[in-house]
């Protein structure tokens, strides 16, 4: 998973999700939120997802991981905190303000979609060919895949 700065760095500058918590008591505390977009970069994956490192104004490094598959019902659904990616104590909280965000906002969802087809393109070296993307509605988040089946 790179950024999609790295390949885009001029639409990710106008582009990037940035929310800011003014008052106690939402979701996140008060701060700036910046839900940083990476994507796969395997030539010829079709994962049809996003990782995001949630970026705190006020924190040095990610405050939260979180994978969001597109595809409704696939294994990757999300979205989820990312296992693997590093998480604090406002990971839960921001994990709910991005849920607020991809439920308010189909632009936003499409928007995502557009970004993927376009690294794709970018890392394919051709048109993307993919399925179409869902009609962006409601989302829930998501447990972890395949934990259950981990745990014994």
């Amino acid at each position: 998973m790179i950024p999609f700065a790295q390949k885009f760095p001029e639409v990710a500058r106008r582009e990037t999700r940035v929310v800011t918590v003014t008052e106690p008591g939402q979701p996140a505390p008060p701060d700036a939120y910046a839900f940083v977009e990476l994507y796969c970069d395997e030539k010829g994956c079709d994962c049809r997802r996003v990782m995001f490192w949630v970026m705190a104004e006020s924190r040095q490094g990610p405050v939260a991981t979180i994978s969001f598959g597109f595809d409704p019902g696939d294994d990757a659904a999300g979205p989820f905190l990312e296992p693997l990616g590093p998480q604090t104590e406002l990971s839960d909280a921001l994990l709910d303000l991005f849920l607020y965000l991809v439920n308010s906002d189909s632009a936003y969802v499409e928007r995502l979609y557009r970004h993927y087809a376009r690294m794709r393109e970018k890392v394919d070296g051709r048109p993307y060919r993919g399925r179409p993307f869902p009609t962006p509605g409601p989302r829930r988040a998501q447990p972890v895949p395949g934990l259950a089946g981990a745990l014994a």
